[in-house]
């Protein structure tokens, strides 16, 4: 007499439905990958766009007052501090007298400016990156 003994393996219908759940859950997978990679370079640039602005405002308040003094600009007015236009990141420096007391009262500091006091900032340009100081003699 033949005794039924219990098949071993997987079956046809338990191999498809696990290739099948393996391409739904991969497609998605891959993609998550893909967008973490690219995320992860804007995140170097931006950190390296960081670093420009921290090293470009530390050049900058590094000189002696006279050369900020003589590259005085109107407000909004990138001056001769700046990078040349090819740099990237290129860095722009504006420097202006600033009105630190407010005399004139129009709540406004770069009009009726005070002497010996300049406002620098530094942006990089194309960001929304910058960062300000005041310089005095």
């Amino acid at each position: 007499m033949k005794t039924c003994t219990a098949a071993q393996g997987f079956g046809y219908v338990e191999l498809l439905t696990a290739i099948v759940v393996l391409a739904v859950c991969l497609a998605p997978a891959l993609e998550a990958l893909g967008q973490g990679g690219r995320l992860a370079a804007l995140a170097g640039d931006e950190m390296a766009a960081r670093l420009r602005l921290g090293s470009c405002m530390e050049e900058t308040l590094a000189r002696p007052y006279s050369t900020l003094a003589a590259h005085v600009t109107a407000p909004g007015v990138a001056g001769g501090l700046s990078d040349a236009p090819d740099a990237a990141p290129r860095c722009l420096v504006y420097v202006q007298a600033w009105d630190g007391d407010d005399a004139d009262a129009d709540g406004d500091g770069s009009t009726g400016a005070d002497p010996d006091l300049l406002a620098v900032r530094v942006a990089i340009d194309a960001t929304p990156l910058a960062t300000s100081s005041l310089v005095a003699p």
